[in-house]
């Protein structure tokens, strides 16, 4: 399914990108700082004498080209770059959670549409039984071998039926058109659904609940991204840190004169200036402004584990209720599938009967009832299984986000 029509993914996409970009800045630091600078002077002096006024111009243009180099810093680069390196990943990892998100509302819906589709089938399939009774049930009151009560039963049954159908194909078509119009297509346009559903989770990495707990802790992007904010916020410290301390940096400048001059005091003169200097910066603190800068980097850094230590217990009591759903659907498939077999078989058996003059309306009434609240009832469980199945999936950095709905290697 296409998702590249969510605006939450494109946003989260964009802060990665910005998130990278700042990396990048941060690097330039290691850096040196190169200045070109180009300047033009014309000057012009006049002085009056009784021999005339004498006057005297002077042109200067000058170039220079000053480089700095932060030799020493105590680590504050390397901090800064690590709290950026850090903050990438964070944002990488929240990149995966909002597509994830959107992978398990994709499915929701997909699956969704595929309920009602069932659904449809089922009442269309009932729909079928009941107009074939119907039939029979008045063939039965016009030849006096049941009342005319059965044929009202019959005929408000089969009325029924229409319009559960009616109501399904109605309920369908707006699930289908909504699909279409996330997917990118137009709502009249029609989709293609795989025609049963079954449970395509098999792998063995589901049924151990200490191991899912464990992958969830090592992949699931939440917790990632959480423990990457709080490296983040602890090379923040780091960097408050190496700021009190002294620093080394070199200076070059590299500078050309040349003066123009002309009337009284003629010649030109043309003048270069190097210069190298090394300087030791020891940054004094005698308010503790910069002592408090660390405290409360430190604090947002506790903040931070806090948070991730909650996301942490919210992923596990997640996964626990994911895997108990899961467990429960397995067991109500393998119960589901054996009714919804027994009871299809039963409503021809007790249809078959009632035709033949045997059974009654009120059994196959009964039946058709039966078997459409067990067939989707089984449905619903399997849907339910395959969500359950995808859930854990991204809950352990396992799902893949594609074409398609399908757990990744």
């Amino acid at each position: 399914m296409s998702m590249g029509s969510s605006s939450h993914r494109r946003i989260a996409l964009v802060e990665l990108d910005q998130s990278r970009r700042n990396l990048t800045i941060a690097k330039s630091d290691y850096y040196p700082e190169l200045n070109y600078s180009v300047d033009s002077t014309v000057s012009s002096l006049n002085t009056s004498y009784n021999a005339g006024p004498p006057k005297n111009r002077t042109a200067e243009i000058s170039q220079k080209l000053s480089a700095r180099w932060l030799l020493f810093d105590s680590g504050a680069r390397r901090a800064n770059v690590d709290h950026y390196k850090a903050l990438d990943e964070a944002k990488f990892w929240h990149w995966t959670v909002v597509s994830n998100d959107i992978l398990l509302q994709s499915a929701a819906l997909y699956y969704d549409v595929l309920l009602s589709q069932n659904r449809l089938r089922s009442y269309v399939q009932v729909s079928d039984v009941l107009e074939r009774s119907l039939a029979v049930a008045d063939a039965h009151f016009k030849k006096g071998l049941s009342p005319y009560s059965d044929a009202l039963k019959a005929k408000i049954a089969y009325d029924k039926s229409v319009a559960d159908v009616n109501r399904a194909r109605v309920i369908f078509s707006k699930k289908t058109g909504h699909l279409a119009t996330l997917i990118g297509c137009h709502s009249s346009v029609e989709i293609q659904l795989q025609e049963n559903i079954r449970d395509t989770f098999t792998r063995d990495i589901f049924s151990d609940l200490d191991q899912l707990l464990e992958l969830s802790q090592e992949f699931n992007p939440q917790i990632k991204a959480a423990r990457a904010r709080v490296q983040a916020s602890l090379h923040v410290v780091e960097s408050e840190r190496a700021s009190g301390r002294p620093t080394v940096m070199l200076a070059a400048n590299v500078s050309n004169s040349r003066v123009y001059k002309s009337d009284v005091l003629p010649g030109n003169r043309n003048n270069n200036h190097n210069a190298i200097m090394f300087s030791l910066n020891i940054p004094l603190d005698p308010w503790g402004k910069r002592r408090m800068l660390m405290e409360r980097a430190a604090q947002q850094a506790n903040i931070r584990l806090i948070e991730a230590e909650f996301i942490e217990e919210t992923v596990r009591a997640k996964l626990w209720s994911d895997y108990q759903e899961l467990m429960g659907a397995r067991k109500r498939i393998e119960q589901s599938g054996h009714l919804v077999q027994n009871s299809l078989l039963s409503l021809n058996i007790i249809e078959g009967r009632y035709r033949s003059g045997v059974g009654s309306l009120a059994e196959v009434l009964q039946s058709t009832e039966t078997y459409s609240t067990l067939a989707e009832q089984s449905f619903e469980d399997i849907v339910d299984l395959n969500l359950s199945h995808l859930r854990i999936a991204t809950a352990i950095g396992r799902a893949s986000i594609g074409n398609s709905l399908e757990i990744g290697p």
